[in-house]
């Protein structure tokens, strides 16, 4: 298994099966991303989901150094989760290759990200969750914030 494919739904402790609020997971580029339905938003779930799956996600690879989220500016509720559970801003990413997209001139989205986003509201709606994802982030216009996560020192 490849990390990016640890991925996990996000239930309530003690829930049943059939109550699932959200997923959490590395992307195809190994960034880390959560999704919460909206009505389970301020209830802690993030956080706790983020802190169990950073301890499995270093446990089961241990070859992996850090971990890196991008958020939109102004989403400060995930701010805040990523940076209670370590996470620094560092603004720091590697290149990532582009496909020019026929209706965006500025090819500043990622064709890979649309579909990706497209598949996470599909699954969502599957499991009767609302997605709050209207449209993806642009890289390289000043509204993303890049996290960084380093592996925990032993």
């Amino acid at each position: 298994m490849e990390p990016d494919q640890f991925k996990f739904m996000i239930e309530p402790l003690g829930a049943s099966t059939e109550s699932a609020i959200g997923v959490i997971g590395l992307n195809h580029y190994g960034h880390l991303g959560y999704q919460l339905d909206p009505s389970a938003w301020g209830n802690g779930y993030a956080t706790e989901a983020l802190r169990g799956y950073l301890l499995a996600l270093f446990t089961n690879f241990p070859e992996l150094e850090e971990v890196k989220s991008l958020v939109i500016e102004g989403n400060n509720a995930s701010k805040r989760v990523l940076e209670k559970c370590g996470f620094v801003v560092d603004n720091q990413l590697p290149p990532v290759p582009r496909k020019k997209l026929e209706n965006d001139e500025s090819g500043t989205h990622c064709e890979d990200r649309r579909e990706k986003i497209r598949e996470l509201k599909t699954m969502l709606h599957r499991i009767g969750l609302q997605s709050s994802v209207n449209s993806p982030p642009t890289r390289g216009k000043g509204d993303n914030v890049v996290y960084t996560y380093d592996r925990p020192k032993e």
